[in-house]
Order: C-alpha cells, then sequence, then structure tokens
C-alpha cells in the first residue's frame, strides 16, 4: 500500500483518485487526531486548527495548509463568494475573543468561557435532496450531502455540484430546492437563470451556478459573454424594467364619506 507522512496527505490523494466517498469521509473524520477542527462558518471542506505560533492554521478543501490569517482570508476573496468573507470574519472576530488575555493583576490565565453552541440533529427534510440531512446550529442552517460535505445554503450546495461537475439529475434535485431560500424563474431571463430578491437587492444565478449580485453587474456579464444574443439581453431589459415598476408603490387616497 501507499504510505504518507500524514493524515491530511493521504486525503488530498484519495480525493484526487476518486476513492469511495465513506473511506474518504472517514480519512477526513480522522483529521481530528492531528488537531484539525471543522466550524461552520468556515468555507465547505476547510478545517482549522491553533498554529505553532500565537494565531491559527488552516486547511483548505483542497489540502493545502494556510499559516495565517491573512493568508486564508486572501484564498476566501479569490475563490469564494462575499458570504464566506463574512462568515470566516465573524470566525476571526470570534475566535480573538475567546483568546484569554494577559492580566498583570492576575498571574494566572483563566481559561477562556465555553460558548454556548445550540445543535439540532441531523435530519431528512422534503426541502433538500434525498440522501441530503441538515441541522440548525445556532439559528443557522446547516446542509450535509451524502459524501460529508456541508453547505451553508442550497445555492453554495448546488454551485459545488456544477464545479464538481456532478451528474445532470443531482443537479437538477438541487436546483428545484433553490425555491426554498427564494429563487424563482422568469421567461424574460437568459436560459437556466433565476433570480432572488433579498433585503431589498435582487441576486441572480446562472446555469452554471455563478451568482451576480445586481441588475447592473448581471448586464456587464451579459454584454461581456459571448453566449448570449441581443434578443436574450433585450429581454433581460425588459424584466428589469418590470421590475423597476413593480418596486413602486402606488399612492391611495381615502376619503372620508359625507
Amino acid at each position: 500500500g501507499k504510505k504518507f507522512d500524514g493524515r491530511k496527505n493521504a486525503l488530498v490523494y484519495m480525493k484526487a483518485n476518486n476513492f469511495p466517498p465513506q473511506e474518504i469521509q472517514a480519512m477526513d473524520a480522522s483529521l481530528s487526531y492531528e488537531g484539525w477542527k471543522h466550524h461552520d462558518s468556515l468555507p465547505n471542506g476547510w478545517k482549522y486548527r491553533k498554529g505553532s505560533t500565537s494565531g491559527l492554521d488552516y486547511l483548505t478543501s483542497e489540502g493545502k495548509v494556510l499559516t495565517s490569517h491573512l493568508q486564508a482570508l486572501n484564498s476566501i476573496k479569490a475563490n469564494y463568494p462575499t458570504e464566506a468573507v463574512n462568515n470566516f470574519t465573524y470566525f476571526s472576530q470570534n475566535w480573538n475573543k475567546s483568546r484569554p488575555q494577559p492580566s498583570r493583576a492576575q498571574p494566572i490565565a483563566q481559561p477562556p468561557r465555553a460558548s454556548i453552541v445550540k445543535t439540532e440533529e441531523w435530519k431528512t427534510d422534503e426541502t433538500i435532496p434525498s440522501g441530503w440531512r441538515l441541522r440548525h446550529v445556532n439559528g443557522k442552517q446547516i446542509l450535509l450531502a451524502p459524501d460529508g460535505s456541508q453547505f451553508q445554503s442550497r445555492r453554495q450546495a448546488f454551485q459545488a455540484l456544477v464545479t464538481a461537475n456532478y451528474p445532470d439529475e443531482d443537479k437538477a434535485e438541487m436546483f428545484d430546492k433553490l425555491a426554498c431560500e427564494g429563487f424563482k424563474a422568469n421567461e424574460l431571463l437568459p436560459f437556466g437563470w433565476i433570480y432572488q430578491k433579498l433585503d431589498g437587492e435582487i441576486n441572480f444565478l446562472s446555469r452554471e451556478g455563478k451568482l451576480i449580485t445586481s441588475f447592473r453587474n448581471a448586464m456587464q456579464y451579459l454584454a461581456q459573454s459571448k453566449e448570449f444574443s441581443g434578443e436574450e439581453i433585450q429581454k433581460f431589459k425588459m424584466f428589469q424594467n418590470l421590475e423597476a415598476l413593480t418596486s413602486i408603490q402606488p399612492t391611495i387616497t381615502v376619503q372620508r364619506s359625507q
């Protein structure tokens, strides 16, 4: 058999050579013996552990070790959406707060208080595809894929399936569940596109799983790409105009009867 100098390198080899998902999941879980831990605020597949200095080391989903907060942040900014960057910032801030602070008046360092994490058991649900499970951690919903991968939204899960070139039926099943996160189809959008209104903003998701976060960015994407016809661009402009009209609230005057 092939020998490795650590579980991390063994896991990278197993992923690259398409080992059975249950074997990959077991090896991934065994990384805890080397100090690696999972956290829901890190990108899918990432882990962390205490570094050789006062900070943390990070292990990416590709098996690369990042030895500083800045390296990890730059990697997430380059490869993940803004949501992942915000989650990582939240994780870093909370980890720094939990670190024991030196005190002259109290020479013996006190251990940080353990935070109370409200975690549900994994369960099946009609809002996710067959074979998937979900649970809530401190009010945040986490999805668990059949291979053990975890995602913070159905959109992230769908994007991962597209990136990994999963079978069309797997992608289609998750695509249908995006309606649970407010995504809708419209005949004026390019083929395979859906949209989502969130906190007064509008997002678009292309058939390739690309998230586009405004009308302006979407129009730039359509104009710069050679994949879309002039007719498709005109239809998109019509959709934008209709959305602008529907966002205008009519003024209603009520008169008291004499």
